[in-house]
């Protein structure tokens, strides 16, 4: 999802970062490569679950 929601966007002309920088969650390592990098929050579920 964190792709083609970078893609849609530029395909209609909004420029990534400048008009629009969106983030995501989980922190799946594929995100690292995109250009813009995306930005990310790591869930830490174990730590989470434990407390």
């Amino acid at each position: 999802m964190a792709v083609g929601a970078l893609a849609a966007p530029r395909e209609a002309g909004v420029r990534m970062p400048e008009d629009m920088s969106p983030a995501g969650f989980d922190d799946i390592p594929v995100v690292r490569e995109l250009s813009p990098p995306l930005t990310t929050v790591a869930l830490l579920l174990t730590e989470m679950a434990s407390a």
